[in-house]
């Protein structure tokens, strides 16, 4: 699936995060990577330098990009591997405190190898956790996005 973010002569915005309707509401468009292991425990990462703050994967979904190929990108920007996800669901809700930004995140879901996830060398690490049980404190806007995803 690719968004349309251009018609006709327009061009597409330079970043998601940046795109506004006429009533001047901005939309972040997301992509996540919801990792589940056998017990279905979502996969929460801790990068290199983030404070021990956690993070679930995920990026911006780039200007016309298919959304199946976002979700592959974040397996290999993540992961190194393609973790073959498939989309699970859809969320949309505003920023803390301000009516004019809104999140529209695309969840996909993948299943985690048996041996585990691979460790990329900004990885710190890689940690199952239950729907609802946050492994610690989440950077940026990740808890918002954590504290919906379904068990």
């Amino acid at each position: 699936m690719t968004l349309p973010f251009a018609r006709g002569d327009a061009k597409p915005p330079s970043d998601p995060s940046k795109f506004f309707n006429g009533d001047g509401l901005s939309l972040r468009l997301q992509c996540f990577l919801v990792i589940r292991d056998a017990d279905r425990r979502i996969a929460c990462v801790r990068l290199k330098g983030s404070e021990g703050r956690w993070s679930l994967p995920g990026e911006n979904v780039r200007p016309n990009e298919d959304l199946h190929e976002a979700a592959r990108r974040v397996s290999q920007m993540w992961f190194g591997t393609d973790l073959q996800p498939r989309i699970a669901d859809i969320l949309t809700f505003p920023e803390e405190n301000d009516d004019k930004r809104w999140y529209v995140l695309f969840l996909y879901e993948a299943q985690a190898p048996r041996g585990g996830l691979p460790k990329l060398d900004d990885t710190d690490e890689v940690a199952f956790v239950p729907a609802g049980k946050a492994p610690g404190e989440f950077g940026m806007d990740h808890a918002s996005v954590f504290a919906r995803l379904k068990p």
